[in-house]
């Protein structure tokens, strides 16, 4: 069934305003009460482990019948909400997406089961499987993802820094810091989950850890560290990706891009996972390859990864950035030595927020002055009224004479006027100035030339003759030395007669 963009994006908001809570869903059993699905995979999963298993091993299956009541009341109020004013608009389309999404969701809680296996000889007390199916809802479809299964298990030690493994397209896999803390959508109140209760062994909890590896924000992580960091400088990823048979075993996971399942370029595969609280670790892998092998393949990698964890870098061997383990840095008690050997102070998390809250009981230094927003906004209004000091103003004549300006190349050529004091030389028509005595060209008298051609007035119509610019410089040199003036037309004649 396809599905419009706009309505499926309206269901979505939908199912995050009802929540479904698959715990109440989920019983201890015997496997005989087990479903035939929930059974051949716990059954796989336990062959596996068959000579190492001490002890019974516990069953746990969805049943949609021990809780029908429950779940009735869930599609209930999946109805009532559904008829609100905020999905009017698309009330009937959202009906019949909500009848095919509750038939799914059944067949996810038969689908759904795990088992705590105790075992020996290996780096936990207990191994637990689970299966991991998913619904999609995406490209206007509602499917139901069942081949994702999951093993995981909770070490005696304690890593320094929350590591995952993933994929990410068109690059080789690769271990990635998580900076920071992962996500997790689950009240860990309302679940009743204690702190010195182990959470390897809460449903709920593990569930959000999983649903935690697929979002963007940890995807995210991967990512930076591949592009930021060029896959290198946590000590703890570079130990854990020169191990070849660990790299060998991580990388026959089948991930959720090459299943075809997801279409985000990276997907997290693996996480190791600090309890501080505890001095713990929780290392869980998952494995969604239609192939039976799925079961030995993604047991030797929570196996090898679970190994591998007890020899990684401790916290007092590495430094706390993920590019630390380029430095040369050694601490000394408070200190930390640079590459070039200045010693720089190292303040931890507590000690930083102390000064912070020191800072704030204190108040602003001397001299610092602070703004409250009444007075930010009075400013504000009074840049408004008026035109703040210094800034140059322009009139819309001149904005318009600017603009002709940049419009003729930046060029401001002058339209060419005669100079009202300027007389020609009626012999030579060289431009006269008003205090010359004479022609400097012909030695016509200027007194003749004023005489013959009285000074121009403004709104002569006459065409005037545009003379070039002279040099001031070289009219100054011409009047003090005059020039020698060519022979009138009788002389030339007489000269031939001599």
């Amino acid at each position: 069934m396809s599905i419009p963009e706009e309505i499926v994006e309206e269901f979505k908001h939908l199912l995050e305003e009802v929540k479904f809570n698959l715990i109440d869903h989920i019983f201890l059993s015997k496997e005989e009460d087990l479903t035939k699905f929930q059974k051949q995979n716990i059954q796989k999963a336990v062959s596996i482990l068959e000579k190492n298993i001490v002890g019974e091993v516990k069953y746990f299956g969805g049943n949609t019948d021990k809780n029908a009541d429950q779940f009735n009341e869930f599609v209930e109020k999946l109805n009532q909400t559904v008829n609100s004013d905020q999905y009017e608009p698309h009330n009937e389309e959202l009906r019949k997406l909500i009848k095919t999404y509750v038939k799914t969701l059944k067949e996810l809680i038969e689908k759904t089961c795990y088992a705590i296996i105790p075992v020996k000889e290996m780096p936990w007390k207990d191994i637990l499987f689970r299966t991991v199916p998913r619904i999609s809802i995406e490209e206007g479809t509602i499917q139901l993802f069942d081949d994702l299964i999951s093993f995981y298990g909770e070490i005696d030690t304690l890593i320094s820094k929350t590591t995952i493994y993933g994929k990410i397209k068109n690059e080789k896999p690769l271990f990635a810091p998580v900076m920071g803390e992962i996500e997790l959508d689950i009240d860990i109140t309302r679940e009743n989950i204690e702190r010195s209760t182990k959470k390897i062994y809460n449903f709920t909890y593990i569930n959000a850890l999983i649903k935690a590896l697929e979002t963007k924000s940890t995807q995210n992580h991967l990512m930076r560290y591949h592009e930021g960091y060029q896959r290198h400088g946590e000590p703890i990823c570079d130990f854990l990706m020169n191990q070849n048979d660990l790299m060998t075993s991580m990388n026959n996971l089948l991930s959720g891009i090459e299943s075809g399942r997801l279409s985000s370029k990276a997907v997290v595969c693996a996480i190791a996972y600090p309890e501080k609280e505890n001095n713990r670790t929780i290392v869980l892998t998952l494995d969604e390859r239609e192939a039976s092998d799925k079961f030995e393949k993604c047991f030797e990698s929570v196996l090898r990864l679970s190994a591998a964890c007890y020899e990684v870098p401790k916290a007092d061997m590495i430094s706390s950035t993920p590019m630390g383990a380029q430095q040369p840095a050694a601490r000394q008690g408070q200190t930390m030595q640079t590459p070039a050997g200045q010693e720089m102070k190292v303040w931890t998390a507590e000690e930083l927020a102390q000064q912070a809250k020191e800072r704030e009981a204190a108040g602003l230094p001397d001299g610092v002055e602070a703004w409250s927003e009444e007075d930010l906004q009075q400013l504000a209004q009074q840049r408004n009224r008026g035109i703040p000091e210094g800034m140059e103003v322009w009139s819309e004549e001149e904005l318009q004479e600017l603009a002709k300006k940049r419009q003729g190349g930046g060029l401001d050529i002058p339209e060419w006027k005669p100079d009202e004091d300027m007389l020609e030389c009626p012999n030579c028509g060289y431009t006269l100035r008003s205090d010359w005595s004479e022609c400097p060209i012909c030695n016509t008298p200027v007194g003749d030339v004023n005489s013959q051609h009285p000074p121009i007035s403004p709104d002569s119509e006459s065409e005037t003759r545009i003379e070039p610019e002279t040099d001031p410089e070289a009219e100054t040199e011409s009047k003090d030395v005059p020039m020698e003036p060519e022979p009138s037309k009788s002389e030339e004649e007489s000269d031939q007669k001599d």
